[in-house]
């Protein structure tokens, strides 16, 4: 006896479905061929609604933890047509297959953003590679299409990417660039053009890369007119540096406190002892600091001395060996901040000496006392060693030298 086989769809619909089945069976009696028919059978199948597309956005990276995936090329259709997304720039060159790639909770602007969307719904035949269109969305009015593939046949993965640029200046929609505005956390939407249903929504955090302050190491105060030039260490020679785009030409020596405008127009304004390189490829840096009269470079600080002092903004410097002209690796697209501390020399102390008495004899005590000041109330002087040479007639009472009414134990020449 044959018994029916019954194949469902592979993703069923969201409505019920009511299947019905009538058995035949067939034999031979001798030249004769005889067949019966069974009674007509039919059930419902109830289908679950699929599962909702889970959307996550990830970035380039090579950093510990990366996972290695295959990137499809991404078409994006804008006003002048569907294109291939390309990269430019700081980003010429970066691998698609394989690419190394870690979730993406900040990006800086100008880097180019991954999107994956897992969904069954759009795995129309397991058989081969899916794609389709979304719309990305953000709040200052930008709308770029592109277009997601499956990652493999019946993978139910799709993924795409698109390059962002910085707001302003204004976004352009259609211009196949995601604007996005650094310093603000930024929801991005993707909407499903087939069915303008929204698909989900991330937050990314754009970030703004102030690379560093350049700052007094007694007071913390940020210094002006410190020109600071960031090379390749391998050369020697001034590093290839990017605008926020990834493209523009950005000088590689600039001047804190000043203005800054790249290949591309766009001016940089830097507040108070500030420098800032964008965008670098990845490698070993080191950075040449020129600090302004009468500042030094590099510090005599220790870091333990100047983590007691804080930025303006209330947070904590950091100290690395590039804040004394070390090399910088640069192995991933995240900012990186270096603080640069400059040594200013200090005002001139004063120093008096006082006796208790203007006349003495032979075995007579004589107290004195000597007092060092630091005219300058807005910076540490730093260790100070104070020498005092006793006439040869006077001998030094033992357990009578006091430091701050503290007894201590001279050093005896």
């Amino acid at each position: 006896m044959l018994l029916p086989v019954v194949s469902l769809p592979a993703f069923a619909q969201t409505q019920p479905q009511v299947i019905s089945n009538t058995a035949t069976a067939e034999w031979d009696v001798g030249t004769q061929t005889l067949s019966k028919t069974s009674n007509t059978v039919q059930f419902t199948v109830e289908n679950a609604p699929p599962p909702p597309p889970v959307l996550a956005l990830l970035r380039f990276s090579n950093a510990t933890g990366a996972s290695s995936a295959n990137l499809p090329s991404t078409i994006c259709t804008g006003t002048a047509g569907p294109r291939p997304v390309e990269f430019d720039g700081v980003f010429s060159g970066l691998s698609t297959t394989p690419a190394s790639l870690l979730p993406a909770t900040a990006i800086r602007a100008g880097e180019p953003l991954v999107i994956q969307v897992d969904t069954i719904t759009k795995n129309i035949d397991p058989g081969v590679i899916d794609t389709f269109d979304v719309m990305i969305v953000t709040p200052n009015g930008d709308r770029e299409q592109i277009t997601l593939t499956e990652s493999a046949a019946n993978s139910g993965s799709f993924l795409g990417y698109i390059n962002t640029k910085a707001a302003p200046p204004a976004a352009v929609a259609g211009d196949c660039a995601l604007s996005v505005s650094p310093g603000d956390t930024v929801n991005v939407e993707l909407d499903d053009s087939t069915t303008g249903n929204s698909v989900g929504t991330v937050e990314v955090d754009i970030l703004v890369d102030p690379f560093g302050l350049t700052f007094d190491s007694g007071n913390g105060a940020p210094v002006d007119g410190t020109t600071v030039t960031i090379v390749d260490n391998s050369t020697g020679l001034p590093a290839q540096v990017f605008g926020d785009d990834g493209v523009s030409s950005f000088p590689s020596t600039i001047v804190t406190g000043t203005t800054v405008t790249d290949g591309n127009g766009t001016i940089y304004p830097f507040i108070s002892g500030f420098y800032r390189f964008p965008f670098l490829r990845q490698g070993t840096y080191r950075l040449v600091i020129t600090p302004p009269g009468p500042y030094t470079f590099p510090s005599v600080a220790t870091p333990a001395e100047l983590a007691t002092l804080t930025r303006p903004d209330g947070g904590e410097f950091i100290i690395a060996p590039g804040s004394y002209g070390g090399t910088i690796t640069l192995f991933d697209p995240a900012p990186v901040r270096i603080d640069i501390p400059l040594d200013r020399p200090g005002g001139a102390l004063t120093l008096t000496k006082l006796t208790s008495t203007a006349t003495a004899m032979p075995g007579d005590v004589v107290q004195y006392r000597i007092s060092v000041g630091n005219p300058d109330r807005t910076r540490s002087s730093g260790p100070i060693t104070v020498s005092d040479q006793l006439p040869n007639a006077m001998r030094l009472r033992i357990n009578s030298v006091r430091y701050q009414n503290v007894s201590v134990i001279p050093t005896v020449a």
